[in-house]
């Protein structure tokens, strides 16, 4: 005797109880910060970036300045440190990459004349046509 399950689905997909709550609570809480984080170290790298440093001089400042007052010892230290470095890496990158794709945006729209386009309404050769076209002989 087997039926197909329900095609109505559940308002919500845990049970609303109190330690669920909570517990959504606080992941949320985790997550914005760890957003707060990410976005503040991207200020530290642009800043950074601004001022003319490589990639490993900029690595090597934020690192000294996050752990200049932690001095953990041990695997786990290593470990943070390593992830953090990772995270800092990928962080550098991610920003080399927008300013690149910002300067060659910048290059396209003002060396290149593509921001022309939108100062005039019509190019010169569109009016050539237009003159050509409505001059019938």
């Amino acid at each position: 005797n087997s039926e197909p399950a329900s095609p109505q689905t559940r308002q919500h997909a845990f049970p609303t109880s109190l330690l669920v709550e909570k517990a959504i609570k606080k992941l949320e809480k985790k997550k914005t910060r760890k957003h707060e984080k990410s976005k503040q170290l991207n200020n530290d790298v642009v800043k950074l970036m601004n001022v003319g440093k490589n990639k490993k001089q900029i690595l090597s400042e934020i690192l000294s300045n996050d752990y200049s007052d932690d001095d953990d010892t041990g695997y786990r230290a290593s470990k943070n440190k390593h992830l953090k470095a990772k995270r800092i890496k990928t962080a550098i990158s991610s920003c080399m990459s927008a300013k690149k794709a910002e300067a060659r945006q910048r290059e396209w729209r003002d060396s290149r004349g593509f921001n022309v386009g939108k100062a005039q309404k019509d190019f010169p050769r569109q009016q050539d046509k237009q003159t050509s076209n409505s001059y019938q002989g």
